[in-house]
């Protein structure tokens, strides 16, 4: 199991992409973020603070799915 603090950074961008997507799906992103603020401007602290209390394991994120299984 790993923290937030322990994930790399393909990892820390596919978490933030999702945390961008559940804010904008419950309408709260408005709340969270300034007017005009893509999800890459969504700076990685506030990812690692929401996630703060979270353990993940590598199958958690795409990015770490062998791509060979069919």
């Amino acid at each position: 199991m790993k923290s937030v603090h322990d994930l790399n950074q393909d990892e820390l961008k596919e978490l933030r992409s999702r945390w961008y997507s559940q804010h904008e799906d419950d309408g709260s992103l408005e709340e969270v973020l300034e007017e005009g603020m893509e999800e890459e401007d969504v700076p990685m602290d506030v990812i690692k603070s929401y996630y703060e209390d979270t353990s993940f394991v590598e199958e958690d994120f795409w990015c770490n799915l062998n791509g060979d299984e069919d």
